[in-house]
């Protein structure tokens, strides 16, 4: 179908230009920053992450198990063999749009991303998670519709639809997606959960998601365009699940705001520039940090990439926080 090579052409070329202002650089500062962390393999969890997995694929590729969530439905993969070719041009043009913001500014937009995974075939984070595993050069082994119940078990379901989709549910619902590198690499797995992680909804499936949480110590934690809301006391509940069970944490700004971290607890190590969020987060500017900038200018190492809502290279952020007792 035309569609279909009108749709591989423009997906070849935002992914090299993806690659030449982001990815292969931050490989080999990943490499060079985190050496010990890279190439580990450790669960890697991604708090508000979308489905963003391009990013946490890069920074630590050989991780077993990558643990996602956002407001986004998982969605389900509908059988392309039985869509009517009639509808194939509208659902890749949905996913041209839904990719836009992940290729050239480094972060999905939430709201945007909601609109846009709905109301086709391909609908939900599901279909985003998969071609951007199979662009990264992975085979898509199996994905399976999942639930965590009492206790913080997950149990698989036997349909993707058998209950609804929305982040506001009492029930926590998600997608596994197993994967490999290639034939007779060891399987990988991705878990995405959509829930809304406030307090005020968190706190009812406290025993269930939190409880899963936590038996996934240690992680390794990366964190990026966060909307800021681990800065907020109404999210409280998860900024702790998230320090808690991290033994590394890899974030920009919009994570973790610098006072939630115990000095005797976290060695903190800085990268790129920080002069206050973009326009729209603008009270969430943070003045201790700033002062850690200004303070530790001449040795604060520059990032050769721009990353999160501060997408151009040399405005930009990252912070390194390492667990003191595991150093």
């Amino acid at each position: 179908l035309p569609a279909s090579l009108s749709h591989r052409e423009l997906m070849e070329k935002a992914w090299q230009r993806k690659k030449t202002l982001l990815l292969d650089s931050l490989t080999a500062w990943a490499q060079i920053e985190m050496p010990d962390v890279h190439l580990l393999e450790r669960t890697l969890f991604y708090p508000f992450s979308g489905p963003d997995f391009v990013t946490a694929f890069t920074i630590c590729p050989n991780a077993p198990r990558y643990i996602f969530f956002g407001l986004e439905d998982e969605g389900i993969l509908p059988d392309v063999r039985k869509m009517p070719k009639n509808r194939i041009p509208a659902n890749l043009a949905n996913i041209q749009k839904s990719l836009e913001d992940i290729m050239n500014l480094s972060f999905f937009v939430t709201r945007a991303m909601i609109q846009q995974l709905r109301g086709k075939e391909f609908n939900g984070a599901t279909p985003i998670l998969i071609l951007l595993m199979a662009r990264c050069g992975n085979e898509v082994l199996d994905i399976k519709p999942i639930r965590l119940i009492k206790g913080g078990k997950k149990i698989y379901l036997s349909r993707p639809d058998s209950i609804r989709q929305t982040p506001s549910d009492s029930i926590v619902t998600g997608v596994e997606i197993s994967f490999r590198k290639k034939a007779g690499a060891p399987v990988q797995k991705l878990e995405y959960y959509s829930f809304d992680a406030q307090d005020l909804h968190l706190k009812y499936r406290k025993e269930d998601l939190i409880a899963y949480f936590m038996s996934l110590k240690p992680t390794t934690t990366y964190i990026k365009s966060a909307s800021y809301l681990m800065h907020y006391l109404t999210y409280s509940l998860i900024r702790n699940t998230v320090l808690a069970v991290s033994d590394f944490i890899l974030q920009d700004d919009s994570g973790i705001a610098l006072r939630f971290f115990d000095k005797d607890t976290w060695k903190l190590t800085f990268y790129g520039v920080y002069t206050g969020p973009i326009a729209i987060f603008r009270d969430q500017f943070q003045r201790d940090l700033y002062q850690m900038y200004q303070k530790n200018a001449a040795n604060i190492k520059p990032l050769p990439f721009g990353i999160g809502y501060k997408s151009v290279k040399g405005t930009s952020n990252l912070m390194i926080a390492r667990r003191a007792d595991n150093l």
